[in-house]
């Protein structure tokens, strides 16, 4: 029997080749949530929280990567499946010797901030090709069932053998895992997998054995597939043996912050404030800079800012608003973001990594930023923030009173003249200088 002229475990794939189509499978628009002040405060907490985190924009970044594994799918599918003959004869070899050999497929690495989007990205291939359909193979047969993708999230203490029979829904052994894995995802027509929270495998911050090993025996599976990384994982794997290095880290893609003025993230936010129009009242333009300061572009953070700030406003039955946020940034519940963002801005403002913190920059060699990202935003903004640290340190504690009351009036818009008066010739002590030079040092990070 020929070649299919139509290939149906390919085709279905061929129109998420076009990187348009993509985009609109992709998005996701929640129905906006509404009536949320006269809900109970945690009733309407959960139903934000729920919309927020389902909204989904595909920036280009997102585009780009789903475009690229889309076509890693589609051209497993066509290697696989080369004609209808081929499959049924495989499909009846009971003992598959087709490509059972040491052949090793090397993993697609997906890293980037915690928080920046990485699962969405998998969530979303699995939700535009990840559906069943049935083959039909010839007249002697019934259809066959065929699905799409396969995703699953690693679990701490999770094992090769358990990832198998989560991935394929088959009984393995460490002899047969990859054979039987190989067998099996073949007769269900699946031609790409996914492992997401690769980092999870293990509850230690050091360990790299059992992730090591659970990542080199999928990939003696012979399927094409991609583990999603945070930085503090790739700072492991990164210590291992050379031969382990070139395979798992070879191949990595790169998920980066948008830049705060770009077209990417300014719709982002406008995906956010459509969740809940009556109640986030927030200029997707005027304040993405802020917006983008204050979460390094993440969009987890920005989700947690968000509800940190509704919260606060429920009590009062308040909407939301930039002042919100900006108290919110501040609060105690977003310290651990606000010491991430800060981070990651001082890396940027200094070019150079936090050797303390590994979780926030990438050991392996990053491209050349592309036209929608700006490597000096987070230099800017933190310019623009020692600037007015440095100010403030140097004056009297009179004077950063009056300061205070200036930029109160300031924030709050209101259009009236107001002189505040700043003590003259207050002389400050030693120990006054010593303090507002030690508070300067550590703003900057040094």
């Amino acid at each position: 029997m020929p070649n299919n002229k139509n290939n149906p475990w390919a085709d279905r794939y061929l129109p998420f080749l076009d990187p348009a189509y993509i985009k609109t499978m992709a998005e996701v628009k929640p129905d906006p949530v509404e009536n949320l002040l006269e809900t109970t405060i945690e009733l309407a907490c959960s139903r934000l929280k729920y919309s927020l985190e389902a909204a989904f924009y595909p920036t280009r970044q997102c585009v780009e990567v789903l475009q690229r594994l889309v076509g890693v799918t589609y051209a497993s599918a066509v290697e696989t499946y080369p004609s209808n003959q081929a499959f049924i004869s495989r499909v009846y070899d009971t003992e598959d010797k087709k490509n059972d050999s040491d052949k090793f497929t090397r993993p697609i690495c997906l890293t980037g901030l915690s928080g920046i989007g990485k699962s969405e990205i998998l969530k979303a291939l699995i939700r535009i090709a990840g559906q069943e359909t049935y083959v039909k193979v010839d007249a002697n047969h019934p259809p066959f069932q065929i699905k799409g993708p396969r995703l699953m999230t690693l679990k701490t203490l999770s094992t090769p053998i358990q990832v198998a029979k989560s991935l394929f829904n088959v009984e393995v052994n460490a002899a047969t895992l990859a054979s039987q894995c190989r067998k099996k995802a073949f007769q269900d027509g699946i031609p790409f997998f996914m492992v997401d929270e690769s980092q999870f495998a293990t509850s230690s911050t050091t360990a790299n054995a059992r992730i090591t090993q659970i990542l080199l025996s999928l990939s003696y599976i012979q399927i094409p597939f991609l583990f999603s990384a945070n930085f503090s994982l790739l700072h492991r794997l990164l210590l291992r043996y050379d031969e382990d290095r070139q395979r798992l880290t070879a191949d990595p893609i790169f998920l980066l912050p948008d830049a705060w003025s770009s077209e990417c993230w300014i719709k982002t936010l406008q995906a956010l404030i459509d969740v809940a129009p009556d109640i986030l009242k927030i200029d997707p333009e005027k304040d993405a800079k802020k917006l983008h300061g204050w979460t390094a572009g993440r969009k987890r953070a920005l989700v947690d800012l968000i509800m940190i700030a509704f919260r606060y406003q429920h009590i009062s039955r308040k909407e939301v608003d930039i002042h919100a946020l900006e108290r919110a940034y501040l609060s105690s519940e977003f310290t651990d973001y606000r010491n991430d963002s800060e981070a990651i801005a001082n890396q940027a403002t200094l070019n150079q990594p936090n050797k303390k913190r590994k979780d926030l920059w990438c050991p392996l060699s990053v491209p050349k930023v592309t036209d929608n990202q700006h490597p000096d935003d987070h230099k800017t903004n933190r310019q623009e923030t020692v600037a007015h640290i440095e100010l403030t340190s140097s004056l009297t504690p009179s004077e950063r009173d009056a300061l205070k009351e200036i930029d109160g009036l300031v924030n709050n818009a209101q259009n009236k003249t107001v002189t505040a008066k700043i003590p003259k010739n207050v002389k400050q002590t030693s120990q006054d200088l010593l303090e507002n030079a030690a508070k300067f040092r550590e703003s900057i990070g040094l």
